[in-house]
């Protein structure tokens, strides 16, 4: 669940929409409004490596509610033996990613059974 959202505006700005970095900013928060499933989004400075974004994403969710995630997804671009190392010692029991890069299904997620 979202936390809930405050309106701010400057002091010379009845509203924030009277600008259109207001109107782009309530678009995106009425968008997440509509869509509770997404728990987390940054918007970063420049291009950070995804790798390099992996855990402080997942301790900010810690941080927002309380409690790492039991089972997260990741794209490969986060994908790293380390990543799966430390989300592990914040308690993820199921980090999932898009490209293995060394990893095995097995690591990511111990409750799952790969016939061999």
């Amino acid at each position: 669940m979202r936390l809930k959202r405050t309106t701010q505006t400057g002091l010379y700005q009845p509203r924030p929409v009277d600008h259109p970095l207001g109107r782009e900013l309530e678009a995106i928060s009425n968008w997440l409004d509509a869509h509770p499933e997404l728990l987390d989004v940054v918007v970063e400075s420049g291009n950070p490596a995804d790798s390099a974004r992996c855990l402080p994403m997942l301790e900010r969710h810690r941080t927002h509610y309380g409690k790492p995630p039991t089972h997260a997804a990741f794209d490969g671009g986060y994908a790293s033996k380390e990543n799966l190392k430390r989300a592990r010692a914040l308690g993820v029991a199921h980090a999932v990613f898009s490209k293995r890069r060394g990893l095995k299904e097995a690591d990511m997620t111990p409750s799952l059974s790969v016939p061999q």
